[in-house]
């Protein structure tokens, strides 16, 4: 791809290269005790129970524990739960130690005015890996991209290191052009937004950009600043646009294992991918000597060696490269 040109994002009748590609705790039940004697040892309230404390006139107790709310409140509490019990609902005793000791430690809250607890959001990490597996491998980062992953935190000197897999369906249905190409764009689609979102909520997060094969190609078209000649007009509106240029300095590096080459990908009718200019001088694109994927040779299956790079040393030199421009 040319600079000025844009990034695709929709089905393109063209397939890429194959293979190359709060539960209960303590603490909730204990909370019940707060609420009175009946609930908070996680007892039903009984008939006999409700006689034997209007009659005596005094607050019932188990044991020594503390009473936490007035006679008249548990007595109306245990006529509530009686109520129900005759109505035929049976309130286990976890059942009601669970509610009530929550009911109480949020009213508790309220009445003291401390504020509820609420989810953080997770921290920005120092360094994003965001990787497109292979064709067919199962999702997540694949084999490659977890190897490349491991390389990379080993060498980063203590830096966090999140990862982001790529989610499209690195599809092997070569044979439907149209959903093979629709699956593909998808990628290109997903791994766009997301560089993009974390370019804006992170800003002083470094992203490394890589896939394997499939993956590869994928991440390539992310980085493309334009929409590569020949696409079928019809396909034109599902295509995404191209990554804002600002978003290039967030990214630090791009690895790419097995890029299918511009022999394959016009043997099957594909476009040539060409990498965004912005991106060209941060990006590592490595091919195995034997890799027929992605050393010229006519399209096929591919080649032993193209299953290797996880073992034959590259990713290491990826990581090597990538976390040296961190």
């Amino acid at each position: 791809m040319e600079p000025g040109d844009q990034r695709m994002r929709a089905p393109t009748a063209w397939p890429t290269a194959n293979g190359r590609t709060a539960h209960s705790s303590p603490a909730v039940v204990r909370g019940a005790t707060a609420v009175g004697t009946a609930v908070g040892t996680g007892q039903r309230a009984t008939p006999a129970a409700n006689t034997a404390v209007g009659a005596a006139g005094q607050e019932p107790g188990v044991g020594s524990r503390p009473q936490a709310v007035g006679y008249l409140d548990r007595l109306r509490l245990g006529a509530g739960i009686e109520r129900i019990g005759n109505m035929g609902f049976a309130l286990s005793t976890r059942y009601v130690a669970r509610v009530l000791g929550a009911a109480a430690v949020t009213a508790g809250a309220v009445v003291m005015g401390a504020p509820l607890p609420s989810a953080s959001a997770q921290p920005c990490p120092d360094v994003e890996v965001v990787f497109a597996r292979g064709t067919a491998e199962p999702p997540g980062v694949g084999g490659v991209g977890q190897s490349f992953i491991d390389a990379v935190r080993a060498q980063a000197g203590g830096k966090s290191v999140s990862v982001y897999p790529v989610n499209y369906a690195a599809s092997a249905d070569f044979g439907d052009r149209i959903g093979f190409a629709t699956s593909f764009v998808e990628g290109i689609r997903d791994a766009g937004s997301h560089v993009e979102a974390t370019a804006a909520n992170c800003p002083d997060t470094r992203i490394v950009l890589g896939g394997f094969s499939q993956g590869a190609a994928v991440a390539g078209f992310v980085t493309s600043a334009s929409i590569p000649p020949g696409i079928p007009p019809e396909f034109l509106p599902f295509i995404p646009n191209p990554m804002p240029p600002e978003v290039a300095n967030h990214v630090a590096a791009v690895a790419l294992f097995g890029t299918p080459s511009e022999q394959f990908l016009r043997d099957v009718g594909a476009p040539p991918m060409a990498l965004g200019p912005l991106y060209a001088d941060k990006t590592i694109d490595l091919c195995a000597a034997d890799d027929n994927i992605c050393n010229g040779a006519p399209v096929g299956g591919p080649s032993f060696a193209h299953a290797l790079y996880g073992v034959n040393g590259m990713v290491g030199e990826a990581a090597s490269f990538a976390v040296g421009k961190l």
